[in-house]
């Protein structure tokens, strides 16, 4: 009988085990039949003569033995040949017929046992599962149900909101490359870089606080900033900073749109989208940080304009604000941000407030070129609203040349130039007003979205702003650690050479050497991946020390729009393919030649030791002329002045001639590849 594990008494039913689990007995094999073993009919009884088993017969039934050979009653069978004491032949015991009445005759009688259906419910019995699981072992886990039909419904459900999402967004964009705003009709991508790309359309660098917010800052009124973009796409995220701020900035409603128009609040009611932050419609942004919203989805246009809108109801102060704005921004009394029409907008300001980025997940563009410069980078003194900076026309040209399939990338150009800023030097205060470019570098370059190139036009403020006379070696030194910051990162850079500043209040002769130092040593090739020389592109053919007339705004230092103009026309798009290059070269401007560091004297004009100007006379031309008006020298009719760099001897010399009017654009040297 089977016990269970736990130790209980066997049930009932596990006694013994069914017929079905029986092992079945082998029979023996067949051989030749023993008369002793032979099958005995009914009616008749084994009989045997002699001792051998062969002597066994067949009597009939009825016919009794002789009285010799009875057995007396009581007396045992006696052993005999064949037969053992048992009663029972050895041949006889594993026959079939023999081992069944056998097994009959030990099992117990079972009549005794009711029917199942009559038995008595067991209470309290444990499951079977857990029976035999024992004390030791955990019951046997069930099986899962399967709800296939509610698998295939819920995979429906998922199937069908896809379906909408993805109408909804081709729905939307369609819808957008049908908007209107800013400069006049949209300009439609040139061809679209990918799915998407998160790219810069706009930034501005913040540059200090504001004058007269330092209490109040500007609660209780609505801010609407207007910026211009270089590259459109399907959404958009802003940056708002409290850079300069003392006190924590608490932003309670803010919002973007694209204006209906330019030199309006107005804007399009179906582009007004409301911002957010981490889900939440208001941000407090603590003092010296920023803040980024969430993504929204609006259609916003490349060449265009987009209104970004504040609210602060408490005061902080003062505000961070970019001065040079030369845009017309719009304030309001309460809070209109989400106000499309515009009317509540009445005060006017020309500097941007708060907002330092516009992103925009671009189907029209695939990086960045940050323009890190100084006042003639911001535009100071361009036309207000006209977009005249010579990165906005920068970034038409390059529309342009790809709209005519030119083989260029497709980047937008923001601006981060900041007026008065230096490479080196910095104004007091924590954190400084008009931080140097070294420190700054992080934030407003590398903090942009997939910058691809930057475009370095600083140094022109270390000569002015230096206490007696700069050292050109520090200039350059500060210019090559920002290239190796670029490179760092895998970013193009791209410098320029210092232009002119003649009949400035501040020139003198010995800053004028300073300028001629460090432009040797841009353009020898030691400093920058290219080099675009904007001054070679602005100065006067017959003074270099001075702007060509029409390109000076009047104070000898910064351009005028046809001043800007020029520099975007001087700028090699070519300068924009390709990536960074190898490690630099440090450059010592106090080791250059005399005879490539000589400059013009007061007074001297065709003839003069200035760079250019003594290598055309060198190779038998004339002043370079700059077209238009401009003077020129005998013979020089239709010459093309010869792009001038330093070679290894010291001495200079007249690279391949350039167009007319066109800057040269040196790029470095790469080291040659080993062959296969």
């Amino acid at each position: 009988m089977t016990r269970r594990r736990d130790g209980g008494a066997p049930h009932p039913e596990q006694a013994r085990p069914a017929g079905r689990d029986r092992p079945v007995r082998q029979e023996p094999p067949a051989g030749p039949e023993d008369p002793s073993t032979r099958h005995v009919p009914a009616g008749q009884e084994r009989t045997s003569t002699g001792d051998s088993p062969a002597g066994l017969q067949r009597r009939p039934a009825g016919r009794e033995l002789p009285a010799d050979r009875q057995r007396p009653a009581g007396e045992e069978p006696r052993p005999g040949p064949g037969r053992p004491a048992h009663g029972i032949h050895p041949a006889e015991r594993d026959r079939p017929a023999t081992r069944a009445r056998r097994d009959e005759r030990d099992r117990p009688a079972r009549t005794h046992r009711p029917a199942l259906q009559d038995r008595p419910a067991r209470t309290g019995r444990p499951a079977r599962q857990d029976r035999l699981a024992g004390p030791d072992r955990p019951p046997r886990r069930e099986r899962p149900v399967r709800h296939g039909a509610l698998l295939a419904a819920m995979l429906v459900a998922v199937l069908a909101v896809s379906s909408v999402i993805f109408v909804g967004v081709s729905a939307d964009r369609s819808r957008g490359r049908d908007t209107l705003a800013g400069t006049g009709a949209l300009d439609l991508p040139v061809a679209p870089a990918s799915a998407g790309t998160w790219v810069t359309a706009w930034t501005a660098s913040p540059g200090g606080a504001e004058p007269a917010t330092e209490t109040t800052g500007l609660a209780g009124r609505s801010v609407r900033n207007v910026v211009h973009t270089t590259a459109g796409g399907a959404r958009a995220r802003v940056t708002l900073s409290n850079l300069y701020g003392r006190s924590p900035l608490t932003l309670t409603h803010a919002s973007v749109a694209v204006a209906a128009g330019r030199d309006t609040a107005a804007a399009l009611p179906e582009t007004m989208r409301p911002l957010t932050f981490a889900g939440n419609p208001s941000v407090v942004v603590p003092a010296g940080g920023q803040v980024v919203s969430d993504v929204v989805r609006v259609r916003v246009p490349r060449n265009g304009h987009v209104l970004i809108s504040t609210y602060s109801p408490v005061p902080a102060g003062p505000v961070t604000f970019h001065k040079h704005a030369r845009q017309i921004s719009w304030v309001a009394e309460g809070e209109h941000t989400r106000d499309t029409s515009g009317a509540a907008y009445s005060g006017r300001s020309t500097v941007w407030r708060y907002v330092t980025a516009l992103d925009v997940l671009s189907d029209d563009s695939e990086g960045t070129v940050v323009v890190l410069g100084d006042s003639l980078t911001d535009g100071i003194t361009s036309s207000v609203g006209a977009d005249a900076r010579w990165p906005d026309v920068l970034s038409g040209r390059l529309r342009a040349a790809l709209a005519d399939g030119r083989d260029l990338p497709r980047y937008s150009v923001v601006n981060a130039g900041l007026s008065g800023n230096e490479i080196l030097a910095e104004r007091s205060g924590t954190p400084p007003e008009n931080p140097s470019a070294l420190r700054r570098f992080g934030r407003d370059v590398l903090g942009r979205a997939n910058v691809e190139v930057v475009v370095v036009v600083l140094g022109i403020n270390d000569i002015l702003r230096a206490p007696g006379t700069a050292d050109p070696e520090r200039i350059v030194g500060g210019l090559t650690a920002l290239v190796e910051r670029a490179h760092a990162r895998g970013i193009k850079a791209v410098g320029a050479t210092l232009m002119p500043f003649g009949g400035h209040r501040e020139y003198t002769d010995a800053r004028e050497d300073v300028r001629q130092r460090v432009n040797v040593a841009i353009r020898d090739g030691g400093v920058f991946d290219a080099v675009v020389d904007f001054d070679e592109a602005v100065r006067d053919g017959y003074d270099p020390r001075r702007f060509r007339a029409g390109y000076d705004s009047g104070d000898g230092l910064h351009p005028s729009d046809e001043g800007y103009a020029r520099m975007a026309e001087a700028f090699d798009l070519d300068a924009l393919k390709g990536g960074a290059g190898p490690p630099l070269t440090r450059h010592r401007a106090d080791a250059a030649p005399a005879a490539a560091l000589s400059r013009p004297r007061g007074g001297v004009r065709a003839g003069g030791a200035g760079s250019a100007g003594s290598a055309g006379r060198a190779a038998g031309g004339a002043p370079p002329p700059h077209g238009g008006a401009g003077r020129r020298g005998p013979g020089a009719a239709g010459a093309a002045p010869p792009c001038v760099r330093a070679s290894p001897g010291g001495a200079p010399h007249a690279a391949a001639a350039a167009p007319r009017g066109a800057a040269c654009v040196r790029r470095r040297r790469r080291p040659r590849r080993p062959g296969p």
